[in-house]
């Protein structure tokens, strides 16, 4: 049998990418190399409703953030390489601090720890957290309606936009035998605060609970 060793006709190996266009960069330091913000693709997937508290009007749920932006930098050409993406620890290259802003305490982050980098420079990063926010009517037949609002703690809109990729689906995974949901409406707009002089863009995503054993 002939075997080929890829790395001695040039080819880059997963090391190779590492090497030369990721681990140079400084993860501490947003990759601007203008005055134009970095655009983070943003969609909200909603996963189960772990509980519901009626008596405080709290959601417990458990969602993925999906974050997607571009590192021209990050990128190589295909015919250089076997792969055209690549799986590294999440440490290594700057990331959007985008959480829940109105969780009720602070998110739980249950799974952060890669992202993935494709040839084109894109980054993929999809953190899974456990969060609780306040909905209203919990009791109402009719379902609760609630709100979640996803942002950057620091980044202003002169760094960070945010957008919602097109057919962005926050029920794509969400399973609950117990309860139902529906979603009311995604938005982005930007948002100016009274502790700061910038604004900021925010996802919102309103959606109703209803409990499957309430009758019409």
């Amino acid at each position: 049998m002939l075997t080929i060793n890829i790395a001695s006709q040039g080819l880059m190996t997963r090391a190779d990418v590492l090497k030369r266009f990721i681990e140079p960069t400084n993860p501490n330091v947003i990759p601007l190399d203008s005055d134009t913000p970095l655009d983070v693709s943003l969609s909200v997937k909603l996963l189960n409703i772990e509980g519901v508290n009626e008596d405080e009007e709290q959601v417990e749920l458990t969602l993925w953030l999906g974050m997607r932006w571009n590192v021209p930098v990050f990128g190589w050409k295909e015919d250089v390489a076997t792969f055209d993406e690549i799986s590294v620890p999440a440490s290594l290259v700057w990331v959007p601090d985008l959480t829940i802003l109105n969780s009720i305490s602070y998110p739980d982050l249950l799974v952060a720890d890669r992202v993935v980098v494709g040839s084109d420079g894109a980054v993929t990063f999809v953190p899974s957290l456990k969060v609780k926010v306040k909905c209203q009517n919990l009791r109402h037949f009719q379902g609760a309606t609630c709100r979640l609002r996803a942002g950057s703690w620091t980044h202003s809109t002169k760094d960070v936009t945010l957008s919602i990729p097109e057919g962005a689906d926050p029920l794509e995974y969400f399973q609950s035998e117990k309860y139902s949901v529906q979603v009311v409406s995604q938005t982005v707009k930007d948002e100016k605060y009274s502790c700061c002089k910038n604004t900021y863009d925010e996802l919102s995503l309103v959606f109703t609970v209803r409990d499957k054993s309430l009758n019409d």
